[in-house]
């Protein structure tokens, strides 16, 4: 049963040894080589650069027609059958033309299949990025109905009236071309990390809030009552109460139609698609069947003159055209935020999919993808378009193989925006709000998702309540900037705030482990082990030296109460009249120079004159008596002396009392009467004149900056003053370097890094030791050695 336990054993190395021996020599290549290394185009590289950019002509070049043309197509036919009553549902909810709803499923989503790298995803109209968009339309409109004489409302007339609408399509389009132009910068410089600071607690708190936005926006609609244009901050206030005051207008056909098509749509959402889905490859498009029943009962009874409905659409493909760019930059901050959650929402869906499917996705490329969807989009006529969770469930359920059914699904709706003039006019605009507000279930649930985060994290929850209320009461733009800013508060605080502990060994099993959390541990003698898990930078760096020396040895506090000793030795002496003015004077300019005190471990010695000063080599200690003082080493202070030749020397002053001055004592305190800090008392002093090294581990840190760097080289000059050795263990590569060129090493000698914590405990331990010189050559690391 060997074979069970770990044993190791081997010389202990320091790290510049060990780098020495195995370090790989850095070739410096010259800036010749460098260029012809760099602009070296060979076929292999070419075609890797063409297919990164172009992911189409990969999957083109492997395609097997034969296996994967069939499941492609007809998850493009499927996806496309979801995607028509979210087209036309989604374009009313950005407050535009439902032709525009059509026109986004239809040139975005083709250009995301020949750049775009994930297969599952489905790009087209977005719940959220279209209430987004409607927040930034609403407000440009009511900065517009001031200079044009019209009733901003929602009756069936403002949304005929041809100037009106140009201008919030224009404005949407505007948008969706800021949005593309963000993302591609984006993806060019690589700078996606700024998407990935919105954390779990923040999309969920944000798309909550924008549910609510949502089905509040849709119930004047569903009631059929007409309300004033609301946009920015309170918007949502000033909604319901517009809603209060005209309750006594609601059409009582308009909210039939909405219950009976809520109904229908639970009904197949919620128990059908769930009690069959084992049945059932893909679940029923509900959607689809509501809106082909709903335009059947309007064209063939008189509900088409009760209700309002959609009315004349055009059917034809518009001629691309740049958008006018007038005005936009109101709105260029508001597009740069969405761009931002644009990718966010894209990149978490990409995510989830490629590990449930076993691929890999380029998130560079994929904010690229996007960037040209929207950017290009926009000159179609399209508004801004990001991932639609559902439909990309809709293509994971179908296996689906490659991007191209993203062709499939393009040109399916191609067809059926052809043929719109003759099927959707006497759709129900109550029927679309309907499905808008079903679809919002999900995203409404997850606001009881805050219980989860006060239980487990409260910074999580810190961040959830500052997104969803700044969303829910200001506006989406404050919403995502405070959200933010909420995340990286969050993580500020978090590095503020980070773990330091001490380490010590289980008895048993020889693991380090943090001792307050486990029994069974013991530490080594004359050694204090300290982990800290984070990074050490400027925002934490005052932080780790005061866990450290809370932690281990405070060098600061155990000087101050050296010199403190030495003063209050020398006051007593005098009043006892035990030494002469010379002497006084000795000590005093013993103990003048603040960096050199030193102490450590002195045997006591006997000295025969009752009241004598002698010089010493040794280096020095302090042994306090409380109560009666009798013939023990009180102290001595030690301090560089330079000669005439220039050598230092270092002298000191050993002092012993005898019996005859025993009514000398120095009284234990809670609080130093001089300045209010903590006491140190003998015990506490005795231990800590144990220590000989501090060890800290930084296999848990993988940053350092040049504040952290110099602050390691400042406690260790610290802890040298009083004697203590400070190892560092575990160091990484950049860490090293970064050390290196603070010069941090001059202070931080080579000897004094360790490739392992253990290397550094089995040098630390001879080293305190007596006669450690002769002993060194002996010395092995065993991770199964005994204390």
């Amino acid at each position: 049963m060997e074979d069970n336990f770990v044993h190791i054993e081997r010389e202990p190395v320091t790290q510049e040894s060990f780098d020495k021996l195995y370090r790989k020599s850095e070739g410096k290549l010259h800036l010749n080589d460098k260029l012809k290394d760099k602009f070296n185009c060979s076929t292999d590289k070419l075609w890797r650069r063409i297919s990164s950019v172009f992911p189409i002509v990969a999957v083109l070049r492997y395609y097997n027609f034969r296996e994967k043309f069939v499941n492609d197509i007809l998850a493009g036919i499927t996806v496309g059958l979801f995607q028509i009553p979210h087209a036309l549902a989604f374009a009313l909810l950005a407050s535009m033309k439902v032709e525009n709803g059509l026109y986004t499923s239809i040139w975005p989503v083709m250009l995301y299949a020949i750049f775009g790298t994930s297969i599952h995803v489905s790009i087209g109209t977005s719940a959220v990025v279209c209430m987004f968009t409607r927040g930034i339309v609403d407000r440009e409109v009511a900065k517009y109905e001031g200079t044009v004489p019209f009733n901003s409302s929602l009756s069936s007339g403002l949304l005929n009236n041809s100037e009106f609408m140009n201008y919030k399509e224009n404005v949407a389009l505007n948008i969706g071309f800021l949005c593309g132009i963000s993302l591609l910068i984006f993806g060019i410089l690589k700078i996606t990390f700024i998407a990935h600071l919105l954390s779990e607690p923040f999309l969920k708190a944000f798309t909550s809030a924008a549910a609510v936005h949502i089905i509040i926006s849709q119930l004047p609609l569903v009631l059929g009552i007409n309300i004033q244009t609301h946009g920015g901050a309170f918007k949502i206030v000033n909604i319901c109460k517009d809603i209060i005051n005209n309750l006594t207008y609601i059409k009582g056909l308009t909210l039939l139609t909405a219950v009976v098509t809520i109904i229908v749509l639970l009904f197949f959402k919620e128990f059908v698609n769930e009690k069959f889905k084992s049945r059932f490859r893909i679940p029923v498009p509900a959607e689809l069947m509501v809106v082909i029943l709903a335009v059947t009962i309007s064209a063939t009874t008189v509900l088409h003159r009760e209700v309002t409905i959609i009315g004349h659409i055009s059917g034809m493909i518009p001629q691309p055209a740049i958008p006018n760019l007038t005005g936009c930059q109101t709105y260029l901050l508001d597009s740069f935020v969405l761009a931002i959650f644009m990718y966010a929402n894209n990149a978490t869906l990409s995510r989830i999919f490629a590990k449930r499917h076993n691929y890999v996705v380029n998130y560079n490329q994929e904010s690229f993808a996007h960037g040209i969807c929207n950017f290009f989009g926009s000159f179609f006529h399209c508004i801004p378009v990001s991932a639609s969770p559902r439909r990309s469930m809709v293509l994971s359920l179908m296996n689906t193989n490659t991007t191209l059914a993203g062709i499939y699904i393009g040109l399916f709706m191609l067809i059926i925006t052809i043929i719109s003039r003759f099927v959707f006019q006497y759709l129900p605009i109550v029927t679309l709000s309907a499905i808008m507000m079903v679809a919002m279930k999900g995203l409404l649930l997850q606001i009881f998702d805050v219980r989860k985060y006060f239980r487990i994290d409260r910074f999580e929850l810190f961040i959830w309540l500052c997104t969803f209320s700044a969303t829910l009461l200001l506006d989406f733009t404050f919403g995502m900037l405070i959200g933010i800013g909420a995340s990286l508060i969050a993580i500020v605080v978090q590095t503020q705030v980070a773990n330091g502990f001490k380490l010590d060994r289980t008895i048993e099993s020889k693991i380090m482990v943090e001792h307050k959390k486990y029994q069974g541990t013991a530490g080594t003698k004359g050694i204090k082990i300290f982990r800290f898990q984070s990074n050490l930078y400027y925002a934490n760096a005052e932080i780790f030296r005061n866990k450290l020396y809370h932690q281990t040895v405070n060098p600061r506090k155990l000087l101050k109460y050296i010199k403190k000793q030495v003063k209050k030795m020398q006051k007593q002496l005098k009043e006892a009249g035990g030494l002469q003015k010379n002497t006084a004077e000795t000590i005093r300019n013993g103990i003048s120079g603040d960096d050199n005190i030193n102490k450590t471990s002195l045997p006591k010695k006997e000295v025969s004159d009752q009241n004598s000063i002698t010089v010493t080599s040794d280096i020095p200690s302090i042994s306090v008596a409380y109560g009666n003082v009798k013939n023990r080493s009180i102290s001595t202070v030690s301090r560089n002396m330079y000669g005439q030749d220039g050598i230092s020397r270092q002298e000191s002053v050993a002092v012993s009392l005898s019996s005859n001055i025993s009514n000398l004592t120095l009284e234990p305190e809670i609080t130093d009467p001089d300045d209010g800090q903590e006491y140190i008392t003998e015990r506490k002093y005795e231990s800590m004149r144990k220590v000989h090294h501090i060890i800290v581990d930084f296999s848990t840190v993988n940053y350092i900056d040049l504040t952290g760097a110099k602050m390691l080289g400042q406690i260790s000059s610290e802890y040298g003053n009083v004697n203590i050795k400070l190892f560092l263990a575990s160091c990484s590569p950049d860490i090293q370097k970064t050390m290196r060129h603070a010069g941090v090493l001059d202070t931080i000698p080579a000897d004094c890094m360790f490739i392992d914590l253990y290397d550094a405990i089995a040098i630390a331990k001879q080293t305190g030791l007596p006669n450690s010189r002769e002993q060194n050559a002996n010395v092995v690391v065993s991770v199964d050695e005994k204390f």
